[in-house]
């Protein structure tokens, strides 16, 4: 299958490819439970479906991208980076050309997501995951030290990144 560049560079003509552009995986998007959703499956599966092209578009995130492109390189399946960014108008899917795009997009945005901490059905604690992810009294009786901590370092360096481009 060609490459991004040489299919936009077709002089004329349609050539179509059975495409998703949508999907979710796991751990990235929160409301994806089935562990076995990683980007390298989701490659495989799509090679079984017959797909020509897909796009990781997790909420607010881009950790599985990179996986999914190399998990797709030399097997025909043109993976487009992308993001699903959820803003106070719905969601909006974004779609870059290339990873590095991708990243240097993402790394300027400010997400404020709403998280909503839920424990036996009910929703214990709400906010935004950044206000959340601070808040030791949250951290340490819903997140645990581990996901704190990732959160946290992930947090502090987006902002250091920003801060310097």
């Amino acid at each position: 299958m060609p490459e991004l560049p040489e299919i936009i560079n077709l002089p004329r003509g349609a050539k179509f490819y059975r495409t998703d552009m949508h999907i979710h995986s796991h751990p990235a998007s929160h409301d994806v439970r089935d562990a076995g959703m990683t980007a390298a499956a989701i490659v495989k599966t799509a090679l079984a479906q017959g797909l020509g092209v897909i796009a990781i578009t997790d909420h607010n995130e881009i950790s599985n991208v990179d996986a999914a492109l190399r998990a797709a390189d030399r097997t025909g399946l043109l993976v487009v980076p992308g993001v699903e960014l959820s803003t106070p108008q719905g969601h909006l899917l974004a779609y870059l050309p290339t990873l590095d795009a991708l990243q240097r997009f993402y790394g300027r945005l400010d997400i404020v997501d709403r998280a909503y901490i839920m424990f036996d059905g009910q929703v214990k604690v709400s906010g935004t995951v950044r206000d959340l992810v601070f808040d030791d009294t949250v951290a340490d009786i819903y997140l645990g030290p581990t996901l704190t901590a990732r959160l946290r370092e992930r947090f502090s360096r987006e902002r250091n990144e920003v801060a310097t481009s």
